[in-house]
């Protein structure tokens, strides 16, 4: 196109100006990390589920009392849960919610296993070890300097 004054004006879309190479870097870097936390996080959450659904787990598996179990578990699985899908605030309410409805599942598929029951008191102690997992993952990522700290 021509202006008044004959020059030629490109109305092309500007590019969008090039990442430093270093910026690059931290996603990829960081990219690979979170893949490991969503794996950790997805076979957490298979081993909880099935340890939660058989008649009788092996007592190997518990730390002595049920409720350090579940709180333990839990925390586990909101630290990877945390590391692995990082975004904003929202998504990680909405990720401690999903956790939340998760241990609420297992609880109300317990009433259906022989042997196992359904407690309150369980949901209570997966809450808290959401909590906590939140808070760790939270400490973790205020102190981890670099590509760790970056989202995907």
């Amino acid at each position: 196109m021509l202006t008044s004054r004959g020059a030629a004006v490109d109305l092309r879309p500007m590019r969008q100006p090039e990442r430093p190479a270093a910026a690059a870097l931290s996603t990829d870097d960081a990219a690979p990390r979170t893949r490991r936390w969503r794996l950790l996080f997805l076979l957490l959450a298979v081993a909880v589920a099935v340890l939660s659904l058989m008649p009788s787990p092996p007592q190997q598996a518990g730390l002595g009392w049920d409720k350090l179990d579940h709180l333990v578990a839990f925390a586990a699985l909101a630290l990877c849960a945390f590391l692995g899908w990082r975004g904003g605030r929202a998504a990680r309410v909405a990720v401690l919610l999903l956790l939340l409805a998760y241990g609420g599942a297992i609880e109300v598929l317990q009433m259906q296993v022989p042997n196992r029951q359904a407690e309150w008191g369980d949901l209570l102690a997966d809450a808290l070890g959401i909590g906590l997992g939140a808070v760790l993952a939270l400490w973790w990522l205020q102190r981890t300097p670099g590509p760790a700290r970056t989202a995907p």
